[in-house]
């Protein structure tokens, strides 16, 4: 049997579900192992029999489920990984549950499918060729979630890509994403030559900036420009490295690399800026920087044990302030709305909201929101809600938050929430970055 042909029908039999099924097919296990002698099920005993076992000579095979015959992998070298999470394979419409058109893809992004999206959901979420982010999942399912219907009552009839996700399919997705942290050390490159080291080019154009602002590099936009050059440098040699995968956030180059390789910066706590320190941590400190560094770390530790105090006295005024508020079905009646410019960075989190237009209350959904984009708009807001006893209407609080009408006061809680994970993130490494101001957007 060929490897594509092996791994199309351990996805139908669900083979995904068991874990020593993934660790015996994206690494060399060594000798056949220990075969069970009880199973819970008949899919279990399939599934033990479908675990990929090496033979003296390090040949992959498997059991067949009915003889026990030793079935070869004609397609795969010895003692090396049957599968890479990498290698690229073609899928027609069918192969899986959720595609319905052809794709080329990976096995990775293959086995990730069955496992986070074909076994809570079935086909109500299609197939992606490199698969999804949790924040795109987290959208999809969001739209779509409805409580656990009574018996007989769930909707199975017509195109799943459109039925409802029902709230025990999502704690199925819950555990199945949890599990992905199991595969961490088959397909996470943690340590490659490129993220233990730096390009000497990178160091040498770093030398060539700090002596070219050599009499501005206490200036933050200085700091920032110089950051901004490494960084891309930086950004683009490890791209050239065939195992990575390691580095995905932007804080692993612009906090941890930035540090570790290109230069420290300038540190600052207590309400002061330490001096400006050119060296990595890889290359080492002088006795004359750790004072800054010192003051630093105080600073952070501080605002994490301290600071975090001032965040949790308002979340409890608020949760006090609105312990009483619900939101209240129907229309206040009221006619002010405030006024918002809508952008590119705000206009998703419109969606649910009521905008004001000729003394009406129009819903602004997935479809209209980027109608909005760059015009100033009148929005329903809770600040200017009729409604009596402290209460607020669905129109004024938007769609989103009028779903959970007894919960106001928890809403509220995550303002202070913010301020006390703001000082909370002292703590760590934080990037220096600007950005272009729309004074537009700002001041009215």
């Amino acid at each position: 049997m060929n490897k594509f042909d092996y791994f199309k029908h351990c996805m139908l039999k669900e083979a995904y579900k068991a874990k020593a099924w993934v660790i015996s097919a994206f690494s060399v296990t060594i000798g056949p192992g220990p075969t069970k002698t009880i199973f819970l099920s008949d899919l279990e005993r399939e599934i033990d029999s479908l675990r990929l076992r090496r033979d003296d000579f390090g040949k992959v095979y498997f059991n067949d489920i009915n003889t026990g015959a030793a079935v070869y992998l004609d397609d795969v070298e010895a003692n090396v990984p049957a599968f890479n999470f990498k290698d690229v394979v073609s899928l027609k419409a069918g192969d899986t549950i959720n595609l319905d058109h052809d794709v080329t893809t990976t096995y990775g992004a293959w086995l990730f499918n069955n496992i986070v999206l074909v076994y809570p959901f079935g086909a109500k979420i299609p197939y992606s060729a490199n698969g999804y982010t949790i924040r795109e999942l987290e959208r999809l399912i969001e739209k779509r979630l409805t409580d656990n219907p009574a018996p007989g009552e769930e909707i199975t009839t017509g195109d799943p890509r459109t039925l409802p996700i029902y709230v025990y399919e999502y704690v199925k997705y819950n555990e199945a994403a949890g599990s992905l942290t199991g595969f961490t050390q088959l397909c996470v490159p943690a340590a490659t030559p490129y993220t233990l080291s730096i390009d000497p080019a990178i160091l040498k154009r770093r030398d060539e900036l700090l002596a070219q602002y050599k009499d501005q590099l206490q200036d933050p936009v200085i700091q920032a420009r110089i950051g901004n050059e490494l960084i891309a440098m930086d950004k683009a040699w490890n791209a050239q490295d065939p195992d990575k995968g390691f580095y995905y956030r932007d804080k692993s180059f612009n906090v941890v690399r930035k540090a570790l390789f290109l230069f420290q910066g300038s540190e600052s706590g207590f309400d002061r800026q330490g001096a400006f320190i050119p060296t990595s941590l890889d290359e080492g400190n002088t006795l004359e920087e750790l004072p800054d560094l010192a003051n630093a770390q105080r600073s952070g530790s501080y605002s994490r044990g301290a600071q975090t105090a001032l965040g949790g006295e308002a979340t409890k005024f608020n949760l006090r302030m609105f312990q009483n508020s619900q939101v209240v079905p129907g229309d206040c009646g009221s006619k002010l709305g405030k006024p918002v410019t809508v952008t590119k960075e705000n206009v998703n989190h419109l969606v649910g909201s009521y905008v004001l237009k000729g003394g009406e209350s129009i819903l602004i959904t997935d479809e209209s929101a980027t109608a909005y984009l760059d015009q100033e708009i009148e929005l329903r807001s809770p600040l200017f809600c009729l409604a009596p006893d402290a209460n607020f209407c669905s129109i004024c609080v938007g769609d989103r938050v009028a779903s959970t009408p007894d919960v106001l006061s928890t809403y509220a809680a995550d303002i202070g929430s913010l301020f006390m994970l703001s000082s909370m993130k002292k703590m760590h490494g934080r990037a220096l970055s600007t950005a272009r101001l729309n004074i537009n957007h700002v001041f009215r």
